[in-house]
């Protein structure tokens, strides 16, 4: 089975991997990638994204830049982990193109004239997400269901209560939720447990030695800042745990 998805995301380091993910994963069909601010801004966002694309190879999925500004807050971004682009210092060389359609625009396209109904998958801040179920609220039953990586029943990793994707957009997290649509939050609580070692990203590269680099690569960052903080050199892929539960729901 085939999940038609629409990815939303904020490439840093776990959005990357996720659509490393996405792309390798048979089973998903990405009609488009949706950038939005939220690791860093949206300008470093989508040519992050430009560049994991262009990097597997994929310069067929539309790319298109959605919102670099919460709906009501002011922008919090997360350099201190991702690094100053977002990908740890890494800097592609080759940027799969972008769309002249907005992250909006191309949301109503791909729904208005779908057949099958279509998963959004939301790794980064909900900002788009909320835009387009307040301004056309017609299209969600064309939507199947909105897998987020956001929030956490543990507590947050921002403030006591604050995960970050939904710390930097709260009230679109709110409208998402509210919104009545099927939704899966994978949280810090789940994700968090979801720790790579270097060894796993070391392995990773003895089979696919370009890939398992690049994630050793971007991330360096992250790695260095949980070995002091005692979990050995790690990173939490967090972004790839709702994709995996579309796959793997057990």
């Amino acid at each position: 089975m085939s999940h038609k998805i629409i990815i939303d995301c904020a490439p840093g380091t776990d959005d990357a991997m996720a659509l490393i993910y996405a792309v390798a994963s048979k089973e998903i069909e990405i009609l488009a990638v949706h950038t939005v601010a939220g690791n860093v801004n949206v300008d470093h966002t989508t040519n992050n994204t430009q560049g994991v694309l262009a990097f597997l190879n994929r310069y067929d999925i539309p790319i298109c830049r959605g919102s670099n500004m919460p709906l009501v807050v002011e922008p919090s971004f997360a350099d201190d982990i991702h690094g100053a682009n977002g990908m740890s210092g890494y800097e592609f060389d080759s940027f799969a193109p972008l769309s002249e359609k907005t992250a909006l625009e191309s949301y109503v396209d791909i729904l208005r004239n779908t057949k099958e109904k279509v998963i959004i998958a939301a790794v980064g801040p909900l900002t788009n997400v909320a835009i387009l179920l307040k301004a056309y609220p017609e299209l969600t039953d064309k939507i199947e269901k909105i897998i987020i990586m956001g929030g956490g029943l543990k507590g947050g990793n921002i403030t006591t209560t604050g995960e970050f994707n939904f710390y930097v957009d709260p009230h679109a997290a709110h409208v998402v939720i509210k919104s009545g649509l099927p939704v899966v939050l994978a949280g810090l609580d789940v994700t968090e447990v979801a720790r790579l070692y270097k060894e796993d990203l070391e392995e990773i590269a003895s089979y696919d030695e370009r890939i398992g680099q690049l994630m050793l690569t971007i991330n360096e960052t992250s790695m260095s800042i949980y070995n002091s903080l005692g979990f050995g050199m790690s990173c939490t892929p967090n972004d790839v745990v709702p994709l995996v539960h579309l796959l793997h729901p057990e």
